[in-house]
């Protein structure tokens, strides 16, 4: 678990000005601050808490959040679905109003098996088409390039008509694709 959250901090982008210590608040510290929180992607869930208590929860849009916080140690806390969530102790103070931090995308894998030389091409939720390759000699074509979340996968080999079929990649998990652009052809009436 070590292991994941410092690779999770080593993503971190750190704001000239962001402590990350130990130390608790001074009292020459100003009683409030402007704090600006930047996290990326837009559309993340953002909180921020101090001593187990929520100060501020919101989504992120694509300008930085920004908050009246008091000086001392906060609890900073990003999600987005098909993200990695993101969490790290911060200290606020006079010289440190400024944090940033990027959500890694969670990927799935899609194993699809079919006939060789077939194209592969993913459609995703917002219509694009992503091309993916070929399936080779042995059949198979393994993707981990894709972003969990919903595809229309289109197979096609002239002179076959193009096969699709809908996926749901789930992060961290394996989904498996099979289909024979030639029994396809062979099966229409």
């Amino acid at each position: 678990m070590a292991a994941r959250w410092a690779f999770l901090a080593g993503l971190c982008l750190v704001v000239p000005g962001c402590e990350r210590s130990s130390s608790t608040e001074r009292p020459d510290e100003p009683t409030a601050l402007d704090c600006t929180l930047s996290i990326y992607p837009p559309g993340a869930t953002v909180v921020v808490s101090r001593d187990g208590a929520v100060v501020d929860r919101r989504e992120v849009g694509n300008e930085p959040v920004r908050l009246t916080l008091q000086a001392g140690r906060y609890t900073v806390e990003a999600m987005k679905v098909g993200y990695d969530p993101f969490i790290e102790r911060v200290t606020f103070g006079r010289d440190a109003t400024r944090f940033a931090a990027r959500l890694s995308p969670v990927l799935g894998e899609l194993v699809i098996r079919s006939d060789p030389g077939v194209t592969i091409e993913a459609v995703d939720a917002r219509g694009r088409t992503i091309p993916l390759g070929r399936i080779g000699s042995d059949g198979v074509r393994c993707i981990t390039t894709l972003d969990a979340g919903r595809y229309t996968i289109r197979l096609s080999r002239p002179p076959h008509p193009p096969v699709t079929r809908p996926v749901e990649l789930k992060p961290g998990r394996t989904e498996e694709l099979q289909a024979e652009l030639a029994q396809a052809h062979g099966s229409r009436d």
